[in-house]
């Protein structure tokens, strides 16, 4: 018995410290990307390998207003399968990277942007992505 109450306390140290630091709190997508005008966005349809550039602001905007209201949450599980990949361009000719699937995103730019993030709810980038009218194209050989 007086083996079990160390061995009880220490398990217990583990779990509560566990439980701690795996406390990512859900976030707005809006609130994850980095400040600055986007003037280009460049998504590659994985499964045709078809793409797309979008320069008009209003179509820009729109998208980035729908996404920024999608909730996300730090995880350390890559995107299972990926539906597009984004380049995001910014006015300051900073570029983010998104590889975004069903459930998950994998952003690539600035530090603060960096990470994998579960997507809780609905995921409102790949909705816009599928549901706006967008010009694609075959990629020039």
């Amino acid at each position: 018995m007086k083996k079990i109450v160390p061995f009880l306390l220490i398990l217990l140290v583990i779990l509560l410290t566990y439980a701690f630091l795996d406390r990512n709190e859900t976030v707005l997508f809006g609130d994850v990307m980095e400040n600055g005008q986007i003037t280009e966005i460049l998504i590659n349809n994985e499964s045709t390998d078809k793409i797309v550039k979008i320069t008009n602001v209003k179509l820009i905007d729109k998208i980035m207003k729908e996404s920024s209201k999608m909730k996300v949450k730090k995880t350390d599980n890559y995107p299972e399968e990926i539906q597009y990949s984004l380049i995001l361009k910014r006015e300051d000719y900073k570029k983010t990277s998104i590889l975004l699937g069903n459930n998950k995103l994998d952003i690539s730019g600035s530090a603060e942007e960096e990470g994998i993030y579960a997507i809780e709810g609905r995921n409102h980038l790949l909705e816009i992505i599928k549901n706006e009218v967008l010009n694609w194209m075959s990629p020039v050989n």
